[in-house]
Formats: C-alpha cells, sequence, structure tokens
C-alpha cells in the first residue's frame, strides 16, 4: 500500500528515493548496533579482564578514568577539526581514521603484556577513539537530517541497545567458559566490520543551505558554555549523572557477587537493562513531541536515580533484574533526548562541538571522575558504600537538570526544523 502510493504521488523517482533513504538508515543503524557491541564489551567485562591480567581495584579505577578523561582534551581538537574541514573532507573519513586507531591499540593490547603505566597508554588511545564514536555518529546523522536525508536516529540508537542487550548474555556465558581476553579478540572483528561500513556509508559533504549556516561566528568551547546557560547546566547536571552512574554500573559485577550470581548472571542483567531501551526508543520521537526535550532530561534523570536506589536496596538477583528495567526511561532515553536537546539549542557552526561537549561531560568527566572515586571506596569500604555515594551523586545531578531545564527557558538559536524520520 505505501509503495503503491508512492508511485501514485511521485512515480519511479519517489519510490527509489524511499527506498534510498530506506538503506540509509538500515546503514547507519547497522554502525550504531555494532558501536553497542563494543561498548558492551568495555563497560561491561572489563573489569573482569583487568583482574584477569592482575591489576588492583585502584589500578583499574585509573585504567577507566584515563580512558574516560583522556576525551576531555582529545575529543574538543577532533570536533574543532570536523567543524573546519567538514565542507573539504567527508565525515566518514574522519570516523574511519578514528576507528583504525583503536583498532591497532586494540591488537596492541590483546598480544602484549604491558606494565601499569604502559597499559595506561593503550587505555588513553582507546578512550581517544571509542569514546568519540558516538558523538561522531550523532553529528553524522544530523548532518543527513539538516540536507533533507532523515535519518532516525532514536531507532538506530535502539537498534543499538538490542545488541547491546545480545552481547550481554552471549559474553556472560562465553566468559564463564572461556578466557576474559576473547573479548579482545571479538572487538578486533567489529572494529574491522564497522570500518569496512563506515568506508562504505554515503559520502556527504554540506552545501548550500548548511554552508550558508555555517558563516555564523564558530565559538571556542568556553564562550559557547558561557553565553549559552541552559546548555551548561544541563552539562554540569550529566556530569554528576554520570558520576552515579560511573559508579553503579563499573563495578557492577560486584553487585551480582554478593547477591549470589556469577557471570552469567550479569550478562542476564545486562540484557534487561538494554533490552528495556528499545520500545522507549522506537516511540521516542512521539514523547519528545508531546513532552518536549527538556521535561524528557528531566524523566531520564528521575529515573537515573530511581534506579541506582534500587540497586542498593535491592535484596535478591530477582529484585535487581527488575530494578534493571528502569533504564528504559532512564540513561536509555537520555542519549536520544540529550542529541536532540544539543541539536535544539546550538548553532550549525558548533553542532560538533556541543555533541562533543555533551559527550565529554557524561562519558569524560563523569565517567572518569566516577571510576577513580569507585577504585577507592571498593578497597576502602565495600560495595554497599559504593553504591550509596552513587545514588547521592545522582541525586545532586537530578536536581541540577530539574533546576537548568525549568527555571531557565531555553532558547531556540536556529529556525525551526522536523528531526522526525
Amino acid at each position: 500500500m505505501k509503495v503503491k502510493k508512492i508511485l501514485f504521488k511521485g512515480g519511479v523517482p519517489a519510490l527509489m528515493k524511499e527506498k534510498k533513504g530506506l538503506f540509509l538508515n538500515i546503514h547507519y543503524a547497522s554502525m550504531q548496533g555494532i558501536l553497542w557491541i563494543m561498548m558492551a564489551i568495555f563497560l561491561v567485562f572489563l573489569v573482569p579482564l583487568l583482574r584477569d591480567r592482575g591489576f588492583t581495584e585502584t589500578q583499574i579505577g585509573v585504567l577507566l578514568a584515563v580512558r574516560s578523561f583522556i576525551g576531555i582534551f582529545s575529543q574538543p581538537l577532533l570536533a574543532s577539526f570536523v567543524d573546519k574541514y567538514e565542507y573539504k573532507i567527508p565525515l566518514k573519513y574522519i570516523i574511519g581514521a578514528t576507528i583504525f586507531l583503536c583498532l591497532v591499540a586494540n591488537i596492541v593490547f590483546i598480544f602484549y603484556m604491558f606494565s601499569f603505566g604502559a597499559t595506561c597508554i593503550i587505555f588513553a588511545i582507546l578512550g581517544m577513539t571509542l569514546n568519540s564514536l558516538s558523538p561522531l555518529y550523532s553529528s553524522l546523522a544530523m548532518q543527513f537530517t539538516r540536507a533533507g536525508k532523515p535519518i532516525n536516529f532514536s531507532i538506530a540508537r535502539g537498534i543499538g541497545s538490542i545488541s547491546y542487550a545480545v552481547v550481554c548474555i552471549l559474553l556472560g556465558y562465553v566468559t564463564d567458559y572461556f578466557s576474559t581476553s576473547i573479548i579482545l579478540h571479538m572487538n578486533t572483528i567489529l572494529l574491522l566490520l564497522s570500518l569496512i561500513i563506515i568506508l562504505f556509508f554515503e559520502g556527504y559533504i554540506p552545501v548550500s543551505q548548511a554552508k550558508s549556516e555555517k558563516r555564523a561566528i564558530s565559538h571556542s568551547s568556553i564562550a559557547l558554555l558561557k553565553k549559552n546557560i541552559p546548555f551548561t547546566l544541563f552539562l554540569l547536571a550529566s556530569v554528576f549523572l554520570f558520576i552515579g552512574h560511573s559508579m553503579s554500573t563499573s563495578f557492577f559485577v560486584d553487585v551480582i557477587y554478593k547477591l549470589g550470581g556469577s557471570n552469567q548472571n550479569l550478562g542476564s542483567a545486562q540484557f534487561i537493562l538494554a533490552i528495556s531501551e528499545f520500545p522507549v526508543a522506537i516511540c521516542f520521537l512521539k514523547i519528545q513531541k508531546k513532552l518536549g526535550t527538556n521535561r524528557i532530561l528531566c524523566i531520564s534523570a528521575l529515573f537515573m536515580l530511581l534506579k541506582t536506589v534500587g540497586i542498593l536496596l535491592a535484596p535478591s538477583l530477582s529484585i535487581l533484574y527488575c530494578v534493571q528495567l528502569l533504564q528504559s526511561m532512564g540513561y536509555g532515553i537520555y542519549w536520544a533526548a540529550s542529541v536532540y536537546f544539543v541539536d535544539e539549542n546550538i548553532d550549525y557552526s558548533d553542532m560538533v562541538k556541543g555533541q562533543s561537549l555533551m559527550n565529554i561531560s557524561s562519558v569524560g568527566i563523569g565517567h572518569g571522575i566516577g571510576s577513580i572515586i569507585s577504585g577507592k571506596i571498593l578497597e576502602a569500604f565495600d560495595i554497599d558504600a559504593l553504591i550509596l555515594f552513587a545514588s547521592i551523586f545522582t541525586l545532586i545531578g537530578t536536581i541540577i537538570m530539574f533546576y537548568g531545564m525549568h527555571t531557565h527557558s531555553v532558547t531556540n538559536k536556529k529556525t525551526e526544523r522536523s528531526l522526525h524520520a
């Protein structure tokens, strides 16, 4: 029926355009799917791997922090490079170079057992590359949407959640029966596949309308923060929310162990967490249209708080599994809402910089601080104390998010445009 309608309105050219748009969305969704499989590997099962390699809790915390903190310096530089050369170099080639560097670091980490200092360098490279892919992918989607080739980011992100969920189940069993080092071999294959997919992605260089918008003055990160207070408060809230998120997830395996579980239970818990995000991802654009991005971000912060407190109070694995479902309206919906929030409130000339600052505040500063604190608290106290501190940081982030979204009216600096696929 849909095909007949398209043929009736625009004939064969319209049908070809529709198919090309569908292929573009499938292509982009595959990129997000593979990215979040890699995220599952490096967010969920990295701690067991590092423990098997003989690192202490404090050293693991530092390594995770190095991976996060390096993005604070590398991502603004990468964003400035993209903003400067996006009319000469398609973004896909910059993404491809980033993936290739990550692939090299991953292969080196497989075959060599390094000292703590050398491992910090490897993790710095992994942080510079893998953590940069998310904002680059987001910028790529918004770039095509502005050009009249809409990419449905929320559904693509939902595909990422499903991929994350499935691989957590598989890795839970695999790491129980084989060496944890197998996750690095899996990551090598995924990086190679990502490199192939991005190189075959449609190359696009902004022209015409996008180029005229680009004539607006590009601001430094500091100037951007000073002139856009709601955006700055959003970033500050994200820092505290992700300190709490990092503290409650980096050593989540210890929560599982405390309740009598194993790596298989860890995989099951992460599967439930990730799969809960998909229904919301499908409906996100409808939810956004009804509630607005600001309210969604407040709801997201509130559910992050409820989930962290739930992890602290869960008396059994079955209750913990139920708590994981709160992810759907918490961390899960945050990513789509934050991408659209940046796109709605940051000028085109600062678009990549804005997406990078959002990623820096969460994955960079938030996860970095949370990782360092987590290792220290876990060595000094226990997992319950760690989750208690995580709840406090998440509460602070929630308060700031509500204040930033409701006290200050966010001014949209752009002309209205449809972001819907």
